[in-house]
């Protein structure tokens, strides 16, 4: 089973990682649509915060419930920085 404080790391480098994409993005492309880089921002924030209060989650359970709960985690963290990069990645392929 993973440490709490690697997965909180794991949480804070990917949503990270968004960010810094979405403000490079601004920075290169500034015909783009900046709304919607704003909006994933936004989200990734907000999964990460999400993410982190799951991870903080007192009362599990035994053993198991608590590596499928960490295991749960992971796949979401994934799963969210996944699209949140191919959203980006669309804004910033679309033309004007």
């Amino acid at each position: 089973m993973a440490k709490k404080r690697n997965v909180k790391k794991d949480i804070e480098y990917l949503t990270f990682e968004v960010v810094a994409d979405c403000f490079s993005a601004l920075e290169l492309y500034p015909d783009r649509k900046k709304d919607e880089i704003f909006d994933i921002i936004s989200d990734a924030v907000k999964n990460g915060n999400d993410l982190m209060e799951r991870v903080n989650k007192k009362n599990i359970g035994d053993k198991k419930a608590v590596k499928q709960h960490y295991r749960e985690i992971y796949a979401d963290l994934l799963k969210g920085a996944d699209d949140q990069f191919t959203r980006l990645s669309k804004v910033i392929s679309a033309k004007k």
